[in-house]
């Protein structure tokens, strides 16, 4: 996986427009002021408003995600992009019925090498369609490949990308296999409001904190921190008090994870067909943040809905247990290493070791987080 940064851009003296950012530009006058370029963050735009009532949290969440997925599904032939994951069988789950309308598919793609090599990648494609055909749904099998050179995918994906070209074997595959109507639900930007980032700490933000935090990392990466992340505290405006009760943590794996690392997966849709996330909602963002850490942890508003939905689960796989009632979840220490989850079903990055990360001509090329 290769992505930049921090504020790093592929062109010198271009710097980046942040999620959750607006850039404020005042024309110079002839003779008068010179033009000035302001790079200023509008979100959150309220304090954060905490609830421990999950039954409340649940159906203000239920009843905003459905009909944010209805209205997106209804902008074409609606298709959801389906693992063995919550995310996409909470996203799956919800949609089924208009999928079912409008002549709506599932589909996962596979990398030929990752299924020789593990089980997790086939675990992810048989699980998913086993959910499928629970659901109703016709289920499509992508075959991650490379395209032609010189050809037409080959020629638009160089273009597009240029001078930094990611992988592009699931774009192609999606480019090649895919209706040009569709409506692809992505669920990604859940995690925004669940707890990717679990290594947390009470450490003030710094360059070094921030790439660890990228790389999952509790050491190391001293001699690429300022590289990687100089400056953006400043330019992010990341001050506990812009932050309005909002916790860092959150907020940084929205505004770099998915800013930095997850357009590219948005992007590679757009090239043959419509991609949109009922996820990238604000207000339901703030609804699932709402909820004190340990329920964001254990994804309670997802697995509520799957349980929901029987249809949803995946056979075999045991519903995990409800906390009991009046038990208290422990949030990771300052400093300790809490579980860390990696979607997707990618590897995850070296944990704690130096050298996790490095750059090559300014480029981060790292595992996948």
């Amino acid at each position: 996986m290769t992505y930049l940064p921090g504020r790093r851009t592929a062109y010198q003296g271009l710097d980046q427009l942040l999620p959750n950012s607006l850039l404020r530009v005042q024309p110079g006058r002839p003779g008068g002021s010179a033009p000035r370029v302001e790079h200023e963050r509008f979100w959150p735009w309220r304090e954060r408003v905490g609830t421990t009532d999950v039954d409340a949290v649940h159906e203000t969440f239920r009843t905003r995600f459905a009909r944010h997925v209805e209205l997106l599904a209804g902008l074409g032939r609606p298709a959801v992009s389906l693992t063995a994951g919550g995310d996409s069988r909470a996203t799956a789950a919800v949609a089924r019925h208009v999928l079912r309308e409008r002549d709506g598919f599932a589909f996962t793609y596979v990398n030929p090498r990752d299924a020789r090599t593990g089980p997790a990648a086939m675990t992810d494609v048989t699980g998913a369609g086993a959910v499928a055909a629970q659901l109703g749904l016709p289920h499509r099998v992508l075959r991650w490949r490379q395209p032609p050179a010189g050809g037409t995918f080959d020629v638009l994906h160089r273009r597009t990308y240029a001078p930094l070209l990611p992988s592009r074997g699931a774009a192609h595959a999606m480019w090649a296999d895919l209706p040009k109507d569709l409506v692809q639900l992505q669920s990604n930007c859940a995690e925004t409001g669940t707890t990717f980032v679990r290594r947390r700490t009470d450490e003030p933000l710094s360059p070094l904190r921030l790439a660890r935090m990228m790389m999952n990392a509790t050491d190391g990466l001293e001699d690429l921190a300022e590289r990687m992340y100089g400056g953006y505290v400043e330019h992010a405006q990341m001050a506990p008090g812009r932050l309005l009760g909002y916790d860092h943590h959150d907020l940084f794996y929205w505004e770099q994870r998915i800013g930095r690392w997850g357009w590219q997966k948005f992007v590679d849709g757009d090239l043959g067909h419509r991609i949109l996330l009922p996820f990238n909602d604000r207000v339901l963002l703030e609804t699932m943040l709402s909820l004190p850490y340990p329920e964001r942890e254990s994804k309670v508003l997802l697995r509520r809905l799957v349980e929901e939905v029987p249809a949803a689960r995946v056979p075999g796989r045991r519903a995990p247990p409800r906390p009991a009632a009046g038990a208290v979840a422990v949030r990771p220490a300052a400093g300790t290493a809490g579980a860390a989850r990696h979607g997707c079903g990618r590897p995850p990055a070296a944990r704690g070791r130096p050298g996790a990360a490095h750059l090559v001509q300014g480029v981060c090329r790292a595992p996948a987080p």
